[in-house]
């Protein structure tokens, strides 16, 4: 889908210029956006060569569907962001390093170190090792997912064993990749607009969504069920929470009826040998799917 936005943005381009004679500008204008916000990785050639092969494809599509022409796109009824396109490109190629260990994750532990904080995924993944228990810990699946606030969406990796489902998410920030870790029960039945379920234990749990921050991965609770228990009065009180007001029950359990129709997150295997192919189907296959169910998430 990358592809495609890439190559109908030149094709938008030539179809302008027959009217006002700025093919030549314009398109200097995309290479030199591209040019200049790769400085860390050969993304331009691979662009680029690309825009070619596509336009059949793009051909086929405005012929195929009758509402795709030169004229929704002068009326903005197909909106592209150029600078945005540019920085999800270099976002992409940027969690392929990481997923490859050509590059390092900047973890979020909390209080420790930076220089501690700082490593491969390949290293965090030996620092749980057990040898004596014959545990060697590797990522199993990994998930691409919406995040509020952003058009740029999360990776989330599930790494095994011995907990099944442990996840890493993974946050593309000013030009890296910050990883914050997730036990199963702090994050289950993950949705492909990055909500998610949770468990504190039976007498506290919810849902939650993850939201972009001003300069980190955040999470919000959107809604709680709490019990209450009096020991002494051997009595107990049950609460329901929806974005941070007390709700009643009806209104909790309408509100969950809504979540469960969200459609879940597609996990794709993790093959270490094939991943950069892998991961760049299942970015595309995101923002096709992104782009035909939302707008950009406020």
């Amino acid at each position: 889908m990358r592809k495609f936005i890439k190559a109908l943005v030149f094709l938008c381009i030539v179809l302008f210029a027959v009217g006002c004679g700025q093919s030549e500008t314009s398109y200097q204008f995309v290479e030199s956006e591209i040019m200049t916000r790769s400085t860390n990785h050969e993304l331009v050639d691979n662009t680029m060569s690309n825009i070619d092969a596509d336009i059949g494809n793009i051909e086929e599509r405005i012929i195929a569907d009758e509402d795709f022409t030169a004229e929704s796109i002068v009326n903005n009824d197909y909106t592209i962001n150029i600078e945005t396109n540019v920085v999800e490109l270099s976002a992409k190629r940027l969690f392929i390093d990481v997923l490859q260990n050509d590059e390092e994750i900047y973890f979020d532990f909390g209080n420790v170190q930076d220089d501690a904080r700082i490593m491969a995924l390949s290293h965090y993944l030996n620092l749980f090792e057990s040898p004596d228990h014959g545990y060697v810990f590797q990522v199993t699946q990994f998930s691409i997912v919406s995040l509020r606030g952003s058009d740029i969406p999360v990776v989330i990796l599930e790494i095994s064993p011995p907990y099944p489902g442990d996840r890493l998410i993974l946050h593309y920030n000013d030009g890296r990749v910050c990883g914050y870790v997730r036990w199963f029960r702090t994050m289950k039945d993950i949705r492909a607009d990055g909500s998610f379920s949770w468990s504190g234990g039976i007498t506290n749990m919810g849902t939650s969504e993850l939201l972009q921050g001003s300069s980190t991965l955040e999470t919000a609770v959107t809604s709680e069920y709490v019990i209450e228990m009096d020991n002494k009065l051997d009595e107990y009180t049950i609460m329901y929470f929806v974005h941070g007001e007390q709700v009643s029950e009806s209104m909790y359990d309408a509100f969950q009826e809504e979540h469960n129709k969200k459609n879940y997150a597609r996990w794709h295997e993790f093959v270490a040998d094939t991943i950069s192919e892998d991961f760049e189907i299942a970015w595309y296959e995101f923002f096709e799917s992104y782009l035909e169910s939302n707008t950009v998430r406020d």
